[in-house]
């Protein structure tokens, strides 16, 4: 009987763990992906591009550390050994799709759908995001954004955000190109 009570008691703290992050997930995405920050209707593509994300880490896995001196808020220093955590969680996430549901202000679509979803209007974008990647203290955390306008143009990042009263927000950008 035990047992069973410790069994069950453990699943449901597990599942309220796991609902716990699925919640948090969601903010965060609202909180990036607000209605108001962008002029174009927005798309979420379902999976992320690998070869832009090998492109952007084998940029940032040359360098022994990333800093951001010019913050006035807050010093600090990305590892070598924070990079390479963050690359190889990255890595896992290529075949990782989003959902209708994960979004509750955009439409998701397929990876093969978006020339055609962008050639129809000129004032649509189509955004690539990644899953939450945390850090070691789990209050700020890197996201990969990779944003796709008009066909033809775009940019793409890893960057940190922070939550600062309720909101999460952009608190540094670790690479960022246009294309």
């Amino acid at each position: 009987m035990r047992l069973l009570t410790f069994f069950l008691l453990f699943s449901c703290l597990s599942n309220a763990q796991g609902l716990g992050y699925e919640a948090e997930k969601r903010e965060l995405l609202s909180d990036i992906i607000r209605p108001e920050a962008f002029k174009l209707e927005t798309f979420i593509a379902t999976k992320i591009d690998s070869a832009n994300v090998e492109h952007l880490l084998k940029l940032i896995l040359e360098k022994p550390y990333i800093t951001n001196f010019s913050n006035q808020e807050r010093d600090f220093i990305i590892t070598g050994e924070e990079l390479e955590y963050f690359a190889k969680n990255l890595r896992k996430q290529y075949q990782l799709e989003w959902k209708e549901d994960d979004f509750n202000n955009r439409k998701v679509i397929q990876q093969s759908d978006i020339p055609e979803c962008l050639d129809q209007d000129i004032n649509r974008q189509v955004m690539m995001v990644s899953h939450p990647i945390y850090k070691s203290d789990q209050t700020i955390f890197v996201y990969l954004a990779n944003l796709c306008c008009c066909g033809a143009y775009g940019n793409s990042g890893l960057f940190l955000y922070t939550k600062k009263d309720g909101i999460w927000k952009k608190s540094f950008k670790i690479i960022e190109e246009d294309y």
